[in-house]
């Protein structure tokens, strides 16, 4: 199962399939690195196109990672309605994380903790 990124406006533009993506402080990447979006001013800039919303399609398994040490969150999931909204990530219509834009990090409200990078991956790849 793959995931697609759907960011909407009063256009929409979609990226995928995708197996997973990072959320890494402002930066939405591929797996392989490659910057997908920039998060500014509480909107999400593609090709100097801005969305105030990204959804995610499929279901999803979450953790977060730290930039100083290799160890990982536990994980969250599956889930299939992931959507980042004005810096905020929604689990359905609960807040499950959001961004310090000035600090660049994730806080989980899940954890109570900041966090570098906020990986998202297809569960059906996760539970392979």
């Amino acid at each position: 199962m793959s995931l697609t990124l759907v960011f909407r406006s009063t256009t929409h533009h979609t990226v995928g399939p995708l197996t997973s993506f990072r959320l890494d402080g402002e930066a939405l990447r591929k797996s392989n690195g490659e910057l997908i979006a920039s998060h500014e001013r509480n909107q999400w800039r593609v090709n100097d196109v801005h969305y105030p919303r990204l959804e995610c399609e499929g279901s999803v398994s979450i953790w977060f990672e730290r930039a100083s040490t290799p160890a990982a969150s536990r994980r969250f999931g599956p889930h299939s309605d992931l959507i980042i909204y004005d810096g905020v990530a929604y689990i359905g219509k609960r807040v499950f994380a959001s961004l310090n834009e000035e600090a660049r990090i994730w806080y989980s409200h899940e954890i109570g903790h900041h966090w570098k990078v906020m990986v998202v991956e297809s569960a059906i790849r996760a539970s392979s």
